[in-house]
Order: structure tokens, then sequence, then C-alpha cells
């Protein structure tokens, strides 16, 4: 009985222990953020944490929905921007899709430093972290593709700009891309 009790716990903590693939991918730990104000998209596809004081906006049409935020009361050098977004249509996760973003970019002068498929809340998902220039400061740019359904897939991203503390503003903004919960 002892045994089996303690099989039990063991198989209780692994399953509950949920890998984290974004947090793994860039050696993030996890941030604490206070007064997290939890929003909902327009057309009820995803909820999102975000803190409360920073400035939030929401978009939507008939076939996407949006929240954009940051924290505008620092510098743009010292935040970032965050972006999570609902999208309906197709969404190809294959090596085309891959080249179609490296053309985005390079139209953009950025560069990709890290691409790779993964799964993120058990979908299949792409990532990408771009790099370059973009307002005359240094720039970094993380993009993620979840795709859903059939015919939607979330898109989440972050825009990083100036070379100070890169690394702490990109984990903290996978901290709130896992905040995110889908709605079904």
């Amino acid at each position: 009985m002892k045994n089996f009790l303690l099989l039990l716990l063991i198989i209780v903590t692994l399953v509950s222990c949920e890998k984290n693939e974004l947090r793994e991918e860039f050696n993030c730990n996890t941030y604490g953020f206070a007064n997290l104000k939890k929003h909902t998209d327009f057309l009820k596809h995803f909820k999102i944490q975000l803190p409360s004081d920073w400035k939030t906006n929401f978009y939507y049409d008939e076939y996407s929905s949006a929240i954009y935020s940051a924290d505008t009361t620092k510098e743009l050098t010292e935040t970032f921007i965050l972006n999570a977004s609902w999208k309906q249509g197709e969404l190809y996760l294959t090596d085309d899709f891959v080249k179609r973003i490296d053309t985005l970019n390079s139209q953009d002068s950025l560069k990709t430093t890290r691409s790779t498929f993964t799964k993120i809340k058990n979908k299949l998902s792409y990532l990408n972290l771009s790099e370059g220039k973009s307002n005359g400061y240094p720039f970094q740019h993380l993009q993620i593709y979840i795709k859903l359904g059939v015919d939607d897939y979330l898109m989440l991203s972050s825009q990083i700009y100036g070379v100070e503390n890169v690394q702490e503003r990109l984990c903290k903004s996978i901290d709130l891309f896992n905040r995110i919960e889908l709605i079904k």
C-alpha cells in the first residue's frame, strides 16, 4: 500500500509539472508581475493577464482580434511592446512558411537568429526571433505562431528595442505569453 501511494504521488507530481517549451527554449526564469489584470479579446478566443498599469489597446474585425500592450511609463528601450492576436485563416507550419517569415523579416532588414517548430499549450507552434534596427534602435522581434484548429491560430509577438536587458525583457514577455488562456 505504501508503494502504491508513493507511485501515485510521483505520477501526480509528474503530470502536474507542465513542461514550458518557451521558457526552456530561451533559458528563462519566471518573473513576478504585480497587479495583473485579465483581459479577454473582443471575439472571446483567449484571455491574457497583463500588468494593470500598462497601456492596453484592443482591435478586432470579423477575421481577427488583438490585444496590444506596453509599459508606457518607461522609455522604449527599457520595455517591450506585446501583441497577442487570434486570427482566422489557415496556417500551414511548414518549411515554406519559415521561408516566408524569413523573406518578410529581410524586407524589414531583420535577420533571423532563432527559428524552430515546437509545441506550446500542446499545439503545433513555430517561433522566430529576429534582430536588426528599427526606428534607429537595435531591435529584436519575437514572433510565435500557435495553430489552434483547421482555420485559426494565435500569433504572439514581442518587440524589444535597445541593447540593455534584452534577455530579461524577452523572458518577461515570454512569462506574459505563458499566462494566455485559450477559450473553447
